[in-house]
């Protein structure tokens, strides 16, 4: 193990549950904003929700620098457990978050349809979210703990999966206005009154596919990236989402909701074939070398993906779009994916670049 002092997996737990409480408090808060466009107050039960989430988180990361505060520290940011530095900066942008927040709505009114998710105050918040949520994950990642099963990866990853869970779901909700999940895009009808607009209509979806895509695999891939993801480890993380979604867009979006999630097991099974994890259906593990399947998974996942979106949205319904532009847009996922994999493990080199 790396020198440095390190939570434990049960604290990494509770940690990654507390965030989310915080994470279903903005959910519940998204769908006070969507029922309701006379708030004209700050002071609400779901912004109560979410900001008890939120203390809870900061109170938890405090006891955590306590704990584990050595007894001759170099300096402040010496008294952190290893891994929780970002974390805890991010209570302060939280609590900066939350004053600036009650300013602008003070100043300003409480911001009702497309202008609440560019409000400079909540994109402050959101940036603090992520950061809290990724504390359980960074904790982990420095304590350099081995994944050896199936059962033990279950075991001792699954703070992580919550976490990586929490982040998606975070920026799920501040992607609304670039949802593939409100409606399904592959099968909407456009009135023909405003068959005009349908190729507008389709290059928007066609850019939620991507940005979706970028925000689901990046983490996910970054924790491949970090570790071999045990069986589970998809279906565990997309389902803090889709219980996410379900909060804030009802079971009236179902067919979306269903279809993230078994598009979650489907990257599972890819995963477990790819890397002959316990419990799937064989495995290539002995026959591509690691790297090269950190690639193929980051290609074929969101391809699988998006697929099993489609079958599952499209049921009973027409594909309205071209079949050059749902398989291209489903192509292009992939596309991203392997250019993600690239950012998160690049190509061997013997040469340094001038940041080594």
């Amino acid at each position: 193990m790396a020198p440095g002092r390190f939570i434990t997996v049960a604290e990494r737990g509770l940690y990654s549950l507390l965030v989310l409480w915080l994470v279903l408090g903005l959910a519940v808060d998204t769908r006070s904003h969507r029922e309701s466009a006379s708030i004209d107050t700050f002071f609400t039960g779901s912004h109560a929700l979410g900001y008890a989430g939120g203390t809870a988180v900061s109170v938890f990361l405090l006891h955590l620098v306590r704990r584990y505060r050595p007894t001759d520290p170099v300096s402040r940011w010496a008294s952190i457990p290893t891994g929780l530095e970002a974390a805890v900066a991010g209570i302060a942008m939280y609590l900066l978050g939350g004053i600036g927040d009650l300013i602008w709505h003070s100043v300003f009114g409480v911001e009702q349809e497309l202008k609440i998710l560019f409000s400079p105050t909540h994109l402050m918040l959101m940036a603090a979210m992520l950061m809290l949520a990724f504390g359980p994950i960074r904790a982990a990642w420095a304590a350099d703990e081995p994944v050896a099963s199936w059962w033990t990866g279950l075991r001792t990853m699954w703070p992580q999966m919550i976490a990586a869970g929490c982040m998606a779901a975070v920026l799920n909700v501040f992607l609304t206005y670039a949802s593939p999940y409100e409606q399904p895009i592959f099968t909407t009808e456009v009135p023909l009154l405003f068959q005009r607009f349908s190729q507008f209509l389709q290059i928007s979806s066609t850019m939620a596919v991507y940005a979706h895509t970028l925000a689901f695999f990046g983490i996910m891939l970054l924790l491949a990236r970090r570790w071999p993801l045990p069986f589970g480890a998809f279906t565990v993380a997309l389902l803090v989402p889709a219980v996410s979604m379900y909060i804030y867009f009802d079971w009236e979006y179902r067919r979306s909701i269903t279809a993230l999630l078994l598009g979650a097991v489907a990257c599972d099974l890819l995963n477990g074939l790819l890397n002959g994890l316990p419990g799937t259906v064989g495995g290539l593990a002995d026959r591509i070398s690691a790297r090269i399947r950190f690639r193929l998974f980051a290609f074929l996942g969101p391809i699988l993906f998006w697929s099993v979106y489609l079958l599952v949205t499209k049921q009973g319904r027409p594909i309205t779009w071209s079949a050059e532009q749902w398989t291209g847009t489903i192509v292009w996922s992939g596309i991203l994916g392997v250019g993600l994999s690239v950012l998160l493990l690049p190509p061997r080199s013997p040469q340094q670049t001038y940041l080594d």
